[in-house]
């Protein structure tokens, strides 16, 4: 695909085309305006675009209105899509998906709207995803290093839930696949639903829930049917059935939760839970890193419970590579012109962990901040960031009165930033 069957003599003006009429060319272009302006895409008997909308810019719904122009200027332009895709990673979910934020669960949105965009569109010669398998890339970072991961496998060979979503749509073979192999393990806050999505190419699918019928739903455009639900702490048994013909069709899957309450007071006063806190600033979704902790996801600062005060969630350029650590997931994410973080926790002493990258390319001294700890003046080595290098700083502090540990942010140079949080009972 990747190789352009054209050739020209430029001095006979004879095309390759005039000498192997039976051998079509092709051009795998970009979606700049340019190919239009000098007419480059006419060039080839196949136009094939590489089309990213949605995941490196704009919006996944761009992508048909884009080709539905194309197709209205040049009705007789046969259209190739030869590259579309989003990056996942398995260690990074959430119930919220945002573009660029890595997560399975927004790589599965973007492939079913592609995809049902193309379904609507029989003007389509052909579509290619990229790519089948997550692939060695030593130019790209983003929240695994020199990894392409816009695969529908691993990098190991392993099917994402992605993978499903296509085998339900193009493969006869009857099926029924519960989505949610790739986030098997993770935390609910109390009161909040978590979205189950199921894959089949039957015409109705059935769930269960530690053997309660949540009811039968029809299947949309893309072969999906979608719950939400409340998880109970510890197991959870999904059960989803599909009649297809005169076949029964089953699909089983356990999901281990832990629910927890975002009042921090009560939460850590319960002898019965874990006495730390992990936090993905300025994430939207979870991390569960190498030792199997679990990074909750983060959120504006509420009394009673935790978050940042002022600021921007923000992601790191797909392009920087973090070092020097082995969290790269949630050196990935932080908050820009934060101005302080709020941890509502009850009295008592506490090692806190900071974790910090310089996330634009710059010179080392270029962003200078102090950090505060519930009022006393921490010293100014944040000065010492480098671009995407790791820096964590590890500090005792104390909660008195019932204030909490309040960190505050005072710029001297530049914006403040903070990409991870660790607070854990002394």
């Amino acid at each position: 695909r990747r190789h352009t069957r054209y050739w020209r003599d430029w001095s006979s003006d004879v095309c390759s085309s005039d000498l192997d009429p039976y051998r079509y060319s092709t051009m795998a272009m970009h979606m700049s305006s340019d190919y239009d302006k000098f007419k480059i895409d006419i060039i080839p008997q196949v136009a094939s675009y590489n089309i990213y909308n949605g995941w490196y810019s704009g919006k996944v719904e761009e992508f048909g209105k884009t080709f539905d122009k194309k197709h209205q200027e040049k009705p007789n332009q046969k259209l190739f899509i030869s590259e579309y895709g989003a990056e996942s990673d398995n260690q990074v979910n959430t119930d919220k998906p945002t573009r660029l934020d890595n997560t399975g669960q927004y790589q599965r949105y973007f492939h079913e709207s592609y995809l049902s965009q193309i379904k609507q569109r029989s003007y389509f010669n052909a579509t290619c995803i990229w790519n089948q398998f997550d692939f060695g890339n030593p130019g790209i970072g983003g929240t695994i290093s020199n990894i392409n991961h816009k695969g529908m496998y691993t990098w190991d060979r392993k099917p994402k839930d992605v993978y499903y979503m296509y085998k339900a749509n193009w493969n006869s073979e009857p099926m029924v696949y519960i989505a949610c192999r790739d986030w098997l393990k993770r935390t609910t806050a109390i009161g909040d639903s978590s979205v189950i999505d199921v894959y089949s190419n039957g015409k109705e699918v059935s769930l269960w829930l530690n053997g309660k019928k949540l009811g039968n739903k029809i299947i949309n455009d893309v072969c999906k049917a979608s719950w939400k639900v409340l998880l109970a702490n510890g197991r959870n048994m999904l059960i989803a059935k599909s009649k297809i013909g005169k076949i029964n069709v089953v699909d089983t899957v356990t999901i281990n939760n832990e629910v927890y309450d975002t009042n921090m007071q009560i939460q850590m006063q319960n002898n019965t839970v874990q006495k730390d806190w992990y936090i993905n600033v300025g994430s939207n979704a979870q991390y569960i890193d190498n030792t199997q902790k679990i990074w909750i996801e983060d959120r504006p600062y509420q009394k009673g419970s935790f978050g940042y005060i002022d600021g921007k969630p923000s992601f790191i350029s797909l392009k920087g590579k973090i070092t020097k650590t082995d969290k790269t997931q949630l050196l990935y994410t932080y908050v820009d012109s934060i101005s302080a973080y709020q941890l509502d926790v009850p009295d008592g002493n506490y090692i806190l962990q900071l974790y910090f990258t310089e996330p634009e390319f710059t010179s080392t001294g270029k962003r200078v901040f102090d950090v505060m700890i519930n009022g006393t003046i921490m010293k100014s080595f944040f000065k010492e960031l480098d671009y995407c290098v790791a820096v964590e700083k590890t500090m005792q502090v104390s909660a008195v009165n019932n204030k909490g540990i309040r960190i505050d942010f005072k710029s001297l140079k530049g914006k403040t930033i903070l990409n991870g949080i660790h607070v854990q009972k002394n």
